[in-house]
């Protein structure tokens, strides 16, 4: 899926340092019940690329693991499906992870929730 076929619904700011777990972001739902997550910075060697795991707890908590560079920027190359928002439309997240700032081992990392652009019955017409 890509960011153009998508709108945003939700953006926030984080400042994260690594193994340094988030406070719980909330996703309001008014319909299928809101969702609790939180995200994680873990660092890669050089020469490894690094991924993105998402572990569930249940339908409505979940854990997002980055795995970056201290000084790189890290995105995905497409959004990534997170589930469902109000129970029928798809729900993606993004981020972009920036370079630790100075010295301070913290990074920047922005997060967006995005749905698919038209899909207001969980079809795409």
């Amino acid at each position: 899926m890509r960011e153009q076929d998508l709108e945003i619904i939700k953006n926030l700011q984080l400042f994260l340092k690594k193994a340094e777990r988030s406070g719980e972001v909330v996703l309001a739902d008014p319909i299928g019940g809101n969702m609790y997550l939180t995200f994680e910075l873990r660092y890669v060697a050089d020469g490894e690329i690094g991924k993105t795991n998402i572990s569930s707890s249940d339908p409505h908590r979940a854990e997002v693991v980055i795995e970056t560079k201290p000084n790189a920027i890290t995105r995905p190359t497409e959004p990534i499906r997170l589930g469902t928002y109000e129970n029928i439309k798809p729900l993606y997240l993004g981020f972009v992870v920036q370079p630790q700032i100075a010295q301070s081992g913290e990074h920047e990392v922005s997060i967006t929730f995005y749905l698919e652009k038209g899909v207001a019955d969980g079809s795409n017409n």
